[in-house]
């Protein structure tokens, strides 16, 4: 998979292959899927305390 992405006026390519959780663990000694759920919890997580927060200023 590739997906181009722009930072400010740089555009960037990153990819992913069947090959990133091996080089991963090789880079960080950490599982990638793991990582992978871990950041993917905090993200709903911190969706549902922005809603949350969103709310209470509405009263």
């Amino acid at each position: 998979m590739r997906k181009i992405i722009m930072v400010g006026d740089q555009e960037y390519e990153l990819g992913t292959n069947g090959y990133t959780p091996i080089a991963y663990k090789q880079q960080f000694g950490k599982d990638y899927f793991q990582d992978l759920f871990s950041m993917l919890k905090n993200q709903s997580f911190m969706n549902e305390y922005v809603e949350l927060a969103a709310d209470f200023g509405k009263n």
